[in-house]
């Protein structure tokens, strides 16, 4: 597991062919409206293409059975980076400014 909130579970795959790893968000949704949310994300993704922004790969909603509250799960395939936005971030000059100015005064 990459990563984890209230509303979805970000997973490491490998393509069994080419070997590339992907990341899989995995949107549980338990009413048809939180569905429509998940796949309006998935619509947005599509929409716009950036540099900056990050691409669906591709996606599918998959029933639930046997989940007390779930109706569905929204999967949504992205490419996987090993770089973090904090670890960008942290790369930035400034951060390492405001940084070294926490750990003087401390």
């Amino acid at each position: 597991m990459l990563n984890c909130s209230g509303f979805s579970v970000i997973d490491l795959i490998e393509d069994k062919h080419s070997h590339r790893l992907y990341a899989l968000k995995r949107v549980t949704c338990h009413s048809r409206d939180d569905e429509k949310q998940a796949v309006h994300e998935v619509e947005l993704m599509n929409a716009v293409s950036h540099r900056s922004l990050v691409l669906c790969e591709a996606h599918a909603v998959v029933p639930v059975t046997g989940h007390i509250t779930a109706v569905s799960e929204v999967l949504i395939v992205m490419p996987y980076y090993k770089v973090t936005c904090l670890d960008l971030y942290k790369s930035l000059p400034r951060f390492s400014k405001v940084r070294n100015m926490f750990l003087r005064s401390s």
